[in-house]
């Protein structure tokens, strides 16, 4: 074989290969796809996208492979369900935001680019009415209802058929009833979530037993270092109590443990006690015979560290929070 033909073979497999693109890499392809065929909802079908986009943008790639991977899965997201790719921009890492926005949002038509923003002011709208108390907006006319793709009149979502009984008892609720006692197992508690591309990091401060919301004091946090943001910034606000309550796997919500550390006490060596020597000699004046000292020891609460042993140093992402700010 010559050269010539030798070259021309080369060329025409890379042309083949441009032409086909990269493909989607392991295990992020797997991963999303187990992931969207489980979910039933907007959230989970934006989750599993945001997983997919996290991954591959975290990887290797030039900007141009990034853009036509992620370019494929919006595209098929958006026929899917308009609102699950509109989920990711609420979710995705901070760091990713503005890729998606410089690369992705212009893949959109001109339709769908006002929907978007429609669903964006929809969403402003609806929480600034839920914490008003005041009458929450309507749908936007123009953007798909959650569960449906673009154009489509039939919802993704699959039909859950509810059990049904002739006679007896009513069929078993698939969500206990909140109450106070089961509600309170959460105060206390540390919960992370993503909003608008923003970690946001909150504490259950208390329950309504008239609303069945929770009370949260929460404040940005920064994924990358754990730490704050340069400002310790808390606002209040309430949740639905069921969100945590019965947390499911397509949930916003996650989870937080503190990693708190603790100090041993320099002055008992991290015992919590101290031993106190006592010694009293009686005096000649009023006692006969020979001079006699009496001492005793006895174990007392260490006044250094009050008996704990120690010092709880606590986790730095939660003191924001357990200020009085």
């Amino acid at each position: 074989m010559s050269r010539s033909s030798i070259f021309f073979l080369s060329l025409l497999f890379s042309l083949n290969t441009l032409a086909q693109g990269v493909s989607s890499p392991e295990p992020p392809e797997s991963n999303y796809n187990r992931e969207l065929n489980a979910a039933n909802d907007s959230k989970a079908r934006g989750m599993a996208l945001t997983r997919y986009v996290d991954a591959i943008m975290e990887m290797s790639y030039s900007d141009e492979d990034k853009k036509q991977l992620i370019e494929k899965k919006v595209k098929a997201m958006i026929e899917l369900d308009f609102m699950g790719f509109h989920e990711i921009f609420m979710k995705i890492k901070g760091t990713h935001v503005s890729f998606m926005i410089k690369q992705i949002l212009p893949i959109l038509t001109t339709e769908q680019r006002a929907a978007f923003n429609a669903a964006n002011r929809y969403i402003t709208d609806d929480f600034i009415s839920r914490q008003n108390n005041t009458t929450r907006p309507a749908w936007p006319a123009n953007v798909p209802q959650p569960g449906y793709g673009w154009g489509k009149t039939v919802s993704s979502n699959k039909s859950v058929s509810t059990p049904t009984v002739s006679s007896g008892p009513d069929p078993v609720k698939t969500v206990p009833q909140i109450t106070e006692s089961n509600a309170k197992k959460l105060l206390g508690t540390y919960w992370t979530y993503i909003d608008h591309g923003v970690d946001r990091l909150f504490k259950v401060m208390a329950f309504n037993n008239a609303t069945l919301n929770y009370t949260v004091k929460q404040t940005k946090l920064d994924r990358d270092t754990k730490a704050y943001s340069y400002i310790c910034y808390t606002e209040k606000q309430e949740i639905p109590a069921e969100d945590l309550l019965y947390v499911r796997p397509s949930s916003s919500y996650n989870l937080f443990k503190a990693q708190n550390t603790s100090t041993s006490c320099s002055s008992c060596g991290g015992s919590g006690t101290k031993t106190q020597n006592f010694s009293h000699t009686n005096d000649y004046q009023y006692t006969l015979g020979t001079k006699t000292t009496y001492t005793s020891t006895s174990k007392v609460k260490c006044p250094s560290c009050g008996g704990s042993g120690g010092y709880v140093n606590l986790d730095p992402v939660l003191q924001c929070l357990e200020s009085n700010k």
